[in-house]
């Protein structure tokens, strides 16, 4: 009896909380020296699901930081361009004018420590769109993307 009561300890310690249940727990996604040319960081999950970015660790590939965005490209499977060439829509709104100039991230000097986001809410892709990252022209950037697939 005691034999089962602390095997059932055991098995209570790695349960999923209920807040977290039917979250996959995933690495997001990296993308390596990122100059302003889109790239696909990760094609669209399956329908009803959806990617949530929760942290973002980044760094410029000079000394000097570099600016980057994120993407959302329409999917290549529904007729979007390959490696999000028709990425054209930020996944952060801007604080001014979307068509002005969106907001973007800074990544830090590759002579510093990088970048660390932990976003309090995260970042929703949208369902059926592919993860893009644009990066700086003349400060490339290496992006890594963490969070969850979930509906």
């Amino acid at each position: 009896m005691r034999r089962a009561v602390l095997i059932l300890a055991i098995l209570g310690l790695f349960t999923v909380p209920a807040s977290t249940q039917g979250r996959l727990p995933s690495r997001a996604c990296s993308v390596d020296n990122r100059d302003d040319t889109p790239a696909l960081c990760i094609a669209a999950h399956e329908l009803g699901m959806r990617r949530y970015v929760t942290d973002i660790i980044a760094q410029s590939t000079t000394t000097t930081a570099g600016l980057f965005n994120l993407y959302q490209g329409r999917s290549q499977a529904l007729g979007g361009g390959v490696n999000c060439f028709t990425a054209t829509t930020p996944l952060l709104p801007s604080s001014v004018d979307i068509q002005v100039a969106p907001t973007r991230f800074i990544a830090a000097g590759n002579g510093v420590k990088a970048t660390t986001i932990r976003l309090a809410s995260p970042i929703v892709v949208p369902q059926g769109k592919d993860l893009c990252v644009v990066g700086d022209a003349a400060n490339p950037v290496t992006v890594q993307l963490l969070g969850y697939v979930a509906p």
